[in-house]
């Protein structure tokens, strides 16, 4: 037994050692799996050891375009030198009373008449009922031609249904205003749809800002704006560098990402293919009806924001 330690607390603490060997560390989450496995919580006796020292968390929290599409920090326990020189790790870790397997159901008792009546009705089951004569089948009615496609044997239609989840889109807002973008009643509309067709946060949030940027060129085409491009091509720029860590972790498709930088800088330019480019996402009537957000004032040069 460890000196100051009840006896929960050191099986807490050999169990951990014994989880974490040496310098390892674990996510937290994890960790209570495995050490529920052993019989034990993470409870009051776990907070007491990192109020001794002999245990320590640690925060990492993830970047900031993670944290757009809703990551949370994760927390990661290791043991302190002092909690690796208390312990006694062991492989065969002890458990807490009353976690032994729960007995083996009482077996049902049946008597030779309930068999035999058992057996019949089994049989019954799996006797099938002739059927019966003179029951002609009616021809298919010959279709009309206002009939929709799925009368006629062709493809069905895919009815996008409209996704309502307001706790995804005040996460979305909210991770949106950390650069300054202001999620609009068009933007949530966009979202919604998105989700809807089964694209990740990443994409939406990838696409609200790509839209967000077109509305503002287009007001500084038709000289209601002054959109400072150098800045916003920077913008785009951290953007990709960003959500590449997403590419990594297979969290968003690197031609996606690709096509929708690349659609952003074509846009931002002066010739010809920057006009095409911008037609191509404001001619769309979901996407060209309303900005989706607003895009950050150091967007504009400072004469627009009088």
């Amino acid at each position: 037994m460890h000196a100051s330690l009840s006896q929960q607390e050191a099986a807490l603490l050999d169990t951990l050692a014994a989880l974490l060997p040496g310098d390892t560390r674990m996510e937290k989450d994890a960790l209570r799996v495995l050490v529920g496995s052993k019989g034990f919580e993470m409870g009051r006796n776990y907070l007491n050891l990192r109020s001794y020292g002999v245990v320590e968390e640690q925060e990492t929290a993830p970047g900031f375009f993670r944290r757009l599409i809703g990551a949370q920090p994760k927390h990661y326990v290791a043991l302190t030198q002092t909690g690796r020189d208390r312990a006694k790790p062991s492989e065969n870790v002890p458990t807490v009373e009353g976690s032994a397997a729960a007995p083996d159901p009482e077996p049902r008792l049946t008597s030779p008449a309930q068999s035999t009546l058992d057996g019949k009705a089994e049989a019954a089951k799996r006797t099938k009922a002739p059927a019966k004569a003179g029951n002609r089948q009616r021809p298919p009615a010959r279709p009309r031609l206002d009939d929709f496609t799925e009368t006629l044997g062709g493809a069905p239609r895919q009815e996008v249904a409209p996704l309502r989840d307001p706790i995804r889109l005040e996460g979305l807002a909210e991770m949106l205003g950390l650069t300054d973008f202001q999620l609009t009643p068009a933007g949530q509309m966009l979202a919604e749809r998105r989700w809807a067709e089964g694209r990740r946060d990443s994409e939406v949030a990838l696409e609200i800002l790509l839209v967000a940027v077109a509305h503002a060129v287009r007001l500084d085409d038709v000289g209601m704006a002054r959109l400072d491009r150098d800045v916003v091509k920077l913008f785009f720029a951290e953007v990709e560098k960003d959500f590449a860590h997403l590419v990594s972790a297979g969290e968003l498709s690197g031609t996606y990402l690709a096509q929708s930088v690349g659609s952003a800088l074509a846009m931002l330019g002066p010739d010809k293919a920057a006009q095409a480019q911008l037609s191509a996402i404001l001619e769309d009537p979901l996407l060209g009806a309303a900005p989706p957000a607003t895009c950050p004032d150091e967007f504009f040069l400072p004469e627009d924001l009088s």
